[in-house]
């Protein structure tokens, strides 16, 4: 498992953008084995409010899931901006973790172009940025992994002042995020609102897995969101952990949606093949 840090021009953000990958080209070799040359399955795993995508290097965790999966992870700098396309500072973070990361990333190493074998998966504001564009990007993205989304829509309309895990208490960061506010529960901006029109259209749904601590600040729009689902017919596995907005919380969270992914998968991942 190589550890690759790197630096891209981006068209959809109008700049440079830091990325880290784990990619499983360089495992031990016992006499008489070869490397998976891939392509290989990947996940677009999305980091949280006040974090960037040098994050997962200070833990193991990361490089252990791409050994142990033998899968691709890619871990791009996602700002405050909560994944979404910006129309007040025109930079587009949903199209560019979506369409451009990907085709970048394949463009790169030998990933896997199945829609089957390519993941995005996130925590909190990551999670959010998941399920949201693991939606929008259905085309592209055949799981969909929410570690405790911040799924904050609902509590966001002009003049409603709430304290989020963001830290801020008014509106002023959420239109420069999102742009305007008033309505934003039915817009693109809305998990629950895209799923809704996707069913109505008859498209197919990434498989979709989320988890959340049941003495999280966030959980209830998390509940909510499965009623959604529930309501519509949309099948998705939601599932609550004892923890609060924790990584006791997050790493199970991605564990189990990475086993329930493998399980659906033709075969078992295997870091080693024999001619």
């Amino acid at each position: 498992m190589a550890l690759i840090q790197m630096t891209m021009t981006s068209h959809c953000l109008k700049r440079s953008v830091q990325v880290n990958a784990y990619i499983p080209c360089d495992p031990m070799l016992m006499p008489g084995m070869k490397p998976d040359p891939g392509p290989w399955k990947t996940i677009y795993l999305l980091h949280g409010f006040m974090g960037d995508g040098t994050q997962w290097l200070g833990s193991d965790r990361i490089g252990e899931i791409s050994k142990l999966y033998n899968v691709a992870v890619i871990m791009p700098n996602g700002e405050n901006h909560f994944y979404v396309d910006a129309p007040i500072r025109g930079d587009r973070y949903g199209e560019f973790v979506g369409r451009e990361l990907v085709d970048f990333t394949r463009m790169l190493f030998p990933l896997s172009g199945k829609r089957e074998d390519t993941i995005i998966a996130g925590v909190s504001m990551g999670g959010y940025g998941a399920i949201l564009n693991g939606l929008k990007y259905s085309g592209t993205f055949g799981h969909v992994i929410g570690c405790s989304p911040a799924i904050i829509i609902d509590d966001i309309n002009p003049h409603t002042y709430i304290a989020t895990l963001t830290g801020t208490t008014t509106d002023a960061f959420y239109r420069s995020v999102f742009g305007e506010l008033e309505g934003i529960e039915q817009s693109d901006a809305s998990p629950r609102w895209l799923a809704a029109r996707m069913a109505e259209r008859g498209e197919e749904f990434p498989d979709i897995f989320w988890g959340c601590g049941y003495n999280d600040v966030l959980v209830e729009p998390s509940r909510t969101l499965d009623r959604d689902l529930t309501r519509l017919g949309i099948p998705h596995d939601y599932r609550e952990y004892p923890g609060t907005h924790d990584p006791v919380v997050f790493t199970p969270t991605l564990y189990d949606g990475l086993d329930r992914i493998l399980q659906k998968m033709p075969e078992m991942p295997n870091p080693f093949w024999k001619d």
